[in-house]
């Protein structure tokens, strides 16, 4: 079942060009888009528009971070192994993994015929905090508590730099 990038049941965070619904541009790192389904499939078709360096889509699936390689001579079209789990549902969590070397666009999200699409929980954030310095390309200081789980990349970037003194 193909589901268009301006689905409602699918929250975005981040700068996000909307000029064109059916093809939101992402441009800024840690922006995401998430939503829950049903099934064993899962695919994102985007297309990579690449300044320089390689490219690479992250994902965070049932709390496991994947990272994807992203073609820049065609349109991408991502598999992701879905694992199997006691109730068949799955969150899923895309993001930006770099910085404004590239634009991703969004062209939408394949889930199995039969499966569904499903309803989010609230975000019940707390606190939600951004800074990006494009000069030394590095994520500061980003904190939002939600009611499931921490799932935003930044959080991950931002941990990795102070364990490895970045």
């Amino acid at each position: 079942m193909r589901i268009n990038p301006d689905n409602k049941k699918i929250r975005y965070s981040g700068r996000i060009d909307w000029r064109n619904p059916k093809e939101p541009i992402w441009v800024y790192p840690c922006t995401s888009a998430e939503f829950k389904f049903t099934g064993k499939y899962l695919k994102i078709f985007l297309k990579n528009k690449n300044e320089y360096w390689q490219n690479y889509l992250g994902c965070i699936l049932d709390g496991v971070q994947l990272c994807y390689y992203l073609d820049n001579k065609k349109e991408n079209e991502i598999e992701i192994r879905v694992p199997e789990n006691e109730n068949g549902e799955h969150h899923v969590l895309f993001f930006k993994r770099q910085d404004s070397c590239h634009e991703m666009h969004i062209l939408g999200f394949e889930i199995e015929d039969g499966a569904k699409l499903l309803e989010l929980p609230d975000a019940n954030s707390i606190c939600s905090q951004y800074c990006y310095n494009s000069f030394t390309n590095h994520c500061f200081a980003f904190f939002c508590f939600h009611s499931q789980q921490v799932l935003n990349p930044c959080q991950s970037i931002t941990v990795f730099m102070l364990i490895h003194h970045i």
